[in-house]
């Protein structure tokens, strides 16, 4: 039900209640609630501005203070937003102080999910007690999954959704299986399969090469310590081809074999399939959260 609710406060298409933030990010808040305040989070670049944002540079960052800091590497630019949304969202609590008692629920889809759970990140550190989020298919967004004094963060993937595998490790694994398929230099023929691989390896090195071969500023190759992971609590939404939905709960770790350690690979490598975009949309997630 919490789900649903997500993908309703997402999908709101009444333009004027969305605050812009910056170019790349709005935000509407609802506070007219009794229980709790929502916060809806969504990104609005184009295909290549989340393109470039998947392969910005990893950032060493410090959240929260004293017994409860957390260092963690986080994507820079959805920090960058996060940030950004954190600030309007505190001017806008000290403007209303009687909203300051309330809990806070963030949502997000996509980039905004991953910036959703950033910002609760910061809200948690800062005094906001009450605050958890609920994120859809969002990208990899920290190396830690979760955040100190944050009450949950809930992430849902379903199905072959592209984003939530949207990793440097995933895109490197992804361009080297394809160079094994693509036919040598030399050979007059190239496969129907060829090409399409040769197409989507194109894709790739476009997202890859600037992450693994320009300096960041942590260091220039890639390193396990700067593989992002998904944040909180992990629930895998899996159609089923007699179009029933099987929902697994996954930990960070599971013991090894099984059908959860298979999913949990599943999850850390992109498929190249017809679903990998279309498992990505609002409508998709609506329907399987519906069905679940």
């Amino acid at each position: 039900q919490d789900g649903l609710e997500a993908v309703e406060l997402c999908s709101f298409d009444q333009e004027e209640d969305w605050i812009l933030i910056d170019d790349h990010l709005e935000i509407r808040i609802i506070s007219s609630s009794i229980n709790c305040m929502k916060i809806a989070f969504r990104y609005c670049g184009n295909a290549d501005d989340l393109f470039a944002a998947l392969h910005a540079s990893p950032q060493r960052v410090q959240i929260g203070a004293n017994a409860t800091l957390l260092r963690t590497v986080v994507n820079s630019e959805f920090w960058r937003l996060a940030h950004l949304a954190f600030d309007y969202i505190v001017d806008y609590f000290l403007e209303d102080h009687s909203l300051s008692s309330k809990p806070i629920v963030c949502v997000g889809h996509s980039a905004g999910g991953s910036i959703a759970a950033l910002v609760t990140a910061l809200l948690a550190a800062n005094g906001f007690d009450q605050v958890s989020a609920i994120c859809l298919g969002p990208a990899p967004c920290a190396t830690t999954r979760h955040f100190p004094k944050v009450r949950r963060i809930t992430t849902i993937v379903l199905g072959d959704d592209l984003l939530p595998r949207a990793s440097r490790a995933s895109f490197i694994r992804l361009r080297n299986r394809l160079r094994r398929f693509l036919p040598k230099s030399g050979q007059s023929r190239v496969s129907l399969f060829g090409f399409s691989a040769a197409v989507a390896q194109s894709a790739i090195e476009h997202v890859v090469t600037p992450v693994t071969s320009s300096p960041t500023n942590l260091e220039t190759h890639h390193s396990d310590e700067l593989d992002l992971i998904l944040p909180g609590h992990l629930f895998y939404l899996k159609p089923r081809a007699d179009a029933s939905l099987t929902v697994y709960a996954l930990k960070s770790k599971q013991p090894s074999g099984g059908t959860r350690a298979e999913l949990l690979w599943q999850l850390g490598d992109i498929l190249l399939s017809k679903s990998m975009l279309a498992h990505h949309t609002l409508d998709a997630y609506l329907y399987a959260l519906d069905a679940a």
